[in-house]
């Protein structure tokens, strides 16, 4: 009963799935085909000045009932009975294998022993498939966690490297800044090297009273660097002004 209970099921949904466009076709020419034979067989010189227009509005061929709904009454039954057809011959077909599965010759009945060995069949192939889809899906998993794994170790990756990047970013904002500061130490320098020239041109020996002296003893040794080159930087402006 189960069975054919889900035979009727696919005929119904096998009728509702094909379109209803093909059926109201074959009604609408079923119902029209005087239509069709006027179109396309009549020559107009047989209708005695008249065109196969008016020769078809004289037949009151072309009203609504003509060309929609009587064709789709037709189409709607159609579908009911070829519906109805079906489900007799599927439950028929279904009675039949029923009664050939019982019987053989109408006589014998099948061997319990050979039916039991074809139901252990058909549980060893489940069995197999089921062991086939149980690998399936654990090297799927396998595969799942393999591919987090190397989502991760990327991740890791991608951000030594921009660890890496930002460290050598740093570094050279570090040289830059070590070379800007030795070009300055080398100008101050200059310039410290230019008031001992100017100063022993024009005075001859180094006292501690004059100025150059006082500025040696502002650059003590210890102060910042950056403090002495700043003290030779004015004492230097100064000195030209």
């Amino acid at each position: 009963m189960q069975e054919f209970t889900q035979s009727v099921k696919a005929t119904l949904y096998d009728r509702a799935k094909k379109p209803f466009t093909g059926t109201f076709i074959l009604a609408w020419i079923a119902y029209n085909w005087k239509i069709l034979v006027a179109i396309f067989f009549i020559n107009e010189e047989h209708l005695k000045d008249i065109t196969r227009i008016e020769y078809i509005e004289n037949l009151q061929l072309l009203g609504i009932n003509n060309l929609v709904w009587k064709p789709f009454g037709i189409a709607v039954v159609a579908l009911i009975a070829l519906g109805i057809l079906n489900i007799i011959t599927s439950w028929i077909v279904l009675q039949f294998k029923n009664f050939q599965f019982t019987y053989v010759d109408k006589r014998t009945k099948v061997d319990s022993a050979e039916y039991g060995k074809l139901l252990d069949e058909l549980k060893n192939i489940k069995d197999k498939w089921a062991n086939e889809i149980q690998s399936i899906n654990t090297e799927r998993t396998d595969l799942i966690k393999s591919n987090d794994e190397y989502i991760a170790d990327n991740d890791n990756l991608n951000s030594e490297l921009n660890n890496l990047k930002k460290q050598s970013y740093d570094d050279q904002k570090t040289i830059n800044e070590m070379k800007s500061s030795n070009q300055l130490y080398q100008n101050t320098l200059t310039k410290a090297s230019e008031l001992l020239a100017d100063y022993t041109s024009k005075y001859g020996t180094i006292k501690k009273d004059r100025t150059i002296a006082n500025t040696l003893n502002k650059a003590h040794k210890s102060k910042p660097i950056n403090d002495i080159v700043i003290i030779i930087n004015k004492q230097h402006d100064n000195y030209n002004s």
